[in-house]
């Protein structure tokens, strides 16, 4: 994830970790919503290649929250496309005269099986 702070550009990469609760609805039960909460851990942090990990919080914690779509392709199989998105809600700069949150979206193609 890319940001720009003063003039920086940031990028900081986390693995995260969701939890959320899906509500199935319409006549097939083809769309979802879903919400929960997201926890990442850190795994790099850089601006302008140099390593700026010692100043960024190695946690966060925030809200996830998408809307989806199941095309049926046969009775065990489907198609997924999503939207998902994230909002922070812990501070990523350990510096705290400066608040920073992430936020990220993303569009997702999967596959479906029931098993």
């Amino acid at each position: 994830m890319g940001v720009e702070v003063f003039g920086f550009d940031e990028k900081l990469n986390y693995i995260q970790i969701p939890v959320n609760a899906n509500w199935h609805f319409g006549s097939s039960r083809a769309w979802n919503l879903n919400f929960g909460l997201t926890g990442g851990v850190l795994t790099s942090a850089k601006s302008g290649g140099e390593d700026i990990s010692e100043f960024v919080e190695g946690t966060q914690i925030g809200l996830s929250f998408g809307i989806g779509y199941k095309i049926f392709l046969n009775k065990r199989t489907g198609l997924l496309i999503d939207y998902q998105a994230f909002s922070g809600m812990t501070d990523v700069s350990k510096n705290p005269m400066i608040d920073v949150r992430n936020i990220a979206g993303s569009l997702n193609l999967g596959c479906v099986v029931r098993l």
